[in-house]
């Protein structure tokens, strides 16, 4: 079967973020943790920084958006 060629990228599907959102995210955690004082998940996100694995490491964590940050790091009741 033939396939025909888009002339156009596909759009991004909803719900995938690029490698530079996922570092923004990571840089944006690090910095709550700080704030936070939680060096055993400082640790965890530095490392997984590190080793270029920030997506495997915040999907863990179940962070995909800045909301999960302030559920992750903000202050607790």
């Amino acid at each position: 079967m033939t396939r025909t060629r888009r002339l156009n990228q596909a759009p991004q599907q909803a719900g995938t973020l690029s490698i530079q959102m996922w570092n923004r995210l990571m840089r944006k955690a690090i910095e709550m943790a700080e704030a936070a004082g939680d060096t055993r998940k400082l640790r965890v996100l530095r490392a997984a920084q590190q080793q270029g694995k920030t997506r495997d490491c915040l999907k863990r964590m179940s962070i995909i958006s800045e909301a999960d940050l302030q559920r992750e790091f903000g202050p607790k009741k």
